[in-house]
């Protein structure tokens, strides 16, 4: 599973990537799970705030220190 790219943009191509996130991430979740036999629970747990339906991931503490 690849992390997605989170970067800062509003040309149409980041647009459309972002619209088809949910579903790529929903999609790679699956395969994960077929592959490695563990229930789809884990595989979200594995990934974490990338997981589908959770909130995009902040930057950790200490890169906030000097903004």
């Amino acid at each position: 599973i690849r992390h997605p790219w989170r970067g800062d943009s509003q040309c149409d191509d980041v647009k459309q990537y972002r619209a088809q996130l949910g579903e790529r991430l929903k999609q790679e979740a699956k395969e994960t799970a077929h592959l490695t036999g563990w229930d789809l629970a884990t595989v979200y747990k594995k990934m974490g705030p990338d997981a589908p339906g959770k909130a995009p991931a902040e930057d950790p503490w200490y890169k906030n220190l000097w903004k």
